[in-house]
């Protein structure tokens, strides 16, 4: 009897061992959706850009996330992971702001084919319930909120959906792979620029008005920076000389690794000679160097607060180019599983925020209808057509053609 019992001791000795060291083995449970970029079937309210951003405790801007109060049903707010994921729990906070009634949870590895996940969970009128919907590991790129109807009456108009935030928990396979076919793939649809008021007011006094000449500069990271004229910086300011009939004065203070301190350095060095417009391009170094999301955010932030102080001139952001990953083609190596999109994303938000014009290169060059090959010059730099399709998309948004 002695034996018996100490084997059955001995067995579940090293089963809890077993167990402990599968757990063990088992990689991490993290919120995939924390920084990822989302779309919404109807505009963004001003400002509220937060359902991604890691805050789920504030119902103010930017923190949080509103629609603009549009009277359309069902409503779509659609994260992309990046990859294709195995994710086993969704959590939605809701915000105390009101409106937001029954919304559904769909999955998809496509983007095209959604599957469900939860349907009809109704919240509390104006309170900040928290849905956290648990479910066998199943596999997902994007993750798909759907809104169905709203309670009325609420902040922004009666149909202006809040939430405070959402988190998408599971593992990824490791680094997100690349789609090394078409670096492109995931702007196909999206206009290229975001509008502002402040531009009516640039075209007018600027473009149109009795000014001799149009001082432009150029500011922000690598791809940013060039004085080649196939670059295109200078291909605008060829295009705008050329449309406008007036000499174009382009200024360039872009510098790998641009920095707040190089941004305070050139408004310092530019005095009483304000430019009319600044053209900022950020995240293409920051993406490379893997630099941490909130990092660049609030770097970025600074920036468009040194150069949108009382210089009087148009501010233009402009997101890094989609990094392209051929195996055959110069600079594999350093781009593999970088990523631009998160930081592209960034800066998209931030122009929501702070009401700023925005290009979206990525948008740009799908809009070229050409190939990779044909505007690529490697993996890491755009070509003489990539250039100039960059060139045109800023070109059109300037002058509102």
């Amino acid at each position: 009897m002695m034996s018996k019992s100490v084997s059955l001791s001995m067995a579940v000795i090293l089963l809890a061992a077993l167990i402990s060291a599968m757990v063990a083995a088992a990689p991490p449970e993290e919120n995939l959706a924390l920084h990822r970029p989302y779309r919404c079937s109807v505009p963004i309210m001003t400002g509220w850009t937060g359902l991604t951003d890691g805050d789920h405790d504030s119902d103010s801007a930017p923190e949080c996330f509103a629609t603009a109060n549009v009277d359309t049903y069902p409503k779509y707010v659609t994260i992309d992971l990046g990859a294709v994921c195995t994710i086993q729990r969704v959590v939605v906070h809701n915000s105390s702001n009101g409106n937001t009634r029954q919304v559904s949870l769909e999955r998809s590895v496509d983007g095209q084919n959604y599957q469900s996940l939860r349907q009809g969970f109704i919240f509390p009128d104006r309170t900040a319930q928290v849905l956290s919907h648990q479910f066998e590991a199943r596999q997902a790129r994007y993750v798909r909120v759907t809104f169905h109807d709203s309670y009325g009456k609420g902040l922004g108009g009666d149909h202006t959906m809040f939430l405070r935030e959402v988190e998408i928990f599971g593992v990824t396979s490791g680094d997100r792979p690349q789609d090394t076919e078409n670096p492109l793939a995931a702007y196909l649809g999206q206009s290229p620029d975001m509008t502002s008021t402040g531009l009516s007011i640039f075209r007018r006094y600027c473009l149109m008005g009795p000014t001799t000449s149009l001082h432009m500069a150029v500011l922000g990271d690598s791809f940013a920076a060039g004085e080649a004229e196939e670059h295109w910086a200078q291909r605008l300011a060829d295009r705008l000389q050329e449309q406008y009939d007036k000499p174009v004065q382009r200024q360039s203070a872009a510098v790998a690794g641009f920095s707040t301190a190089d941004c305070r350095r050139f408004m310092e060095q530019t005095g009483d000679d304000a430019p009319d417009i600044i053209v900022l391009a950020m995240g293409y170094d920051a993406a490379i160097a893997r630099l941490p999301i909130s990092e660049f955010r609030s770097s970025v932030e600074q920036m468009i607060r040194i150069l949108g102080g009382d210089s009087g001139a148009l501010l233009v952001l402009v997101t890094p180019m989609p990094l392209n990953h051929d195996p055959k083609m110069k600079g594999h190596d350093v781009v593999a599983q970088t990523d631009t999109r998160p930081y592209a994303w960034q800066m998209e938000l931030l122009a929501q925020q702070h009401t700023l014009p925005l290009v979206r290169t990525g948008a740009a060059l799908t809009a070229a209808h050409s190939g990779p090959e044909e505007l690529y010059a490697d993996n890491l730099s755009l070509s003489g057509p990539g250039h100039q399709a960059l060139a045109d998309a800023l070109g059109r948004l300037l002058s509102g053609l």
